[in-house]
């Protein structure tokens, strides 16, 4: 298991970069900070550059830990990036510090205590 989620992968493909846009254009579509309405989006929400894209799922829910999907575009090839955001990676990783360095605290003190 990993510490860390994130997942590197390759995927050959048998169209030209072009393709791969107009393939994840209908799919996809700018970020807004703010929904008044989850009717009528899309699946995902992000950019989509010429041979690059970073996207997002959409959700019905709140998920924190929805991956970021970042992709690059090269001849036959999709390289995919998914890692996790980087202030939910922050947060988690504050959160497992604090709670290291308080279990290591409480049974610091009661050996101390003890030995006493």
């Amino acid at each position: 298991m990993r510490w860390i989620p994130y997942e590197t992968f390759t995927i050959s493909i048998n169209y030209p970069p072009e393709q791969v846009k107009l393939r994840l254009t209908p799919i996809v579509e700018s970020y807004r900070f703010f929904r008044l309405s989850l009717k009528g989006h899309k699946a995902f929400h992000g950019m989509i550059d010429n041979n690059k894209f970073t996207i997002r799922p959409i959700l019905l829910y709140r998920n924190s830990f929805a991956p970021v999907i970042i992709g690059s575009v090269k001849k036959d090839k999709i390289k995919i990036i998914m890692r996790l955001n980087y202030s939910i990676l922050f947060f988690v990783a504050f959160l497992l510090v604090f709670a290291l360095n308080t279990s290591f605290w409480s049974v610091f003190v009661k050996t101390v205590v003890v030995n006493y």
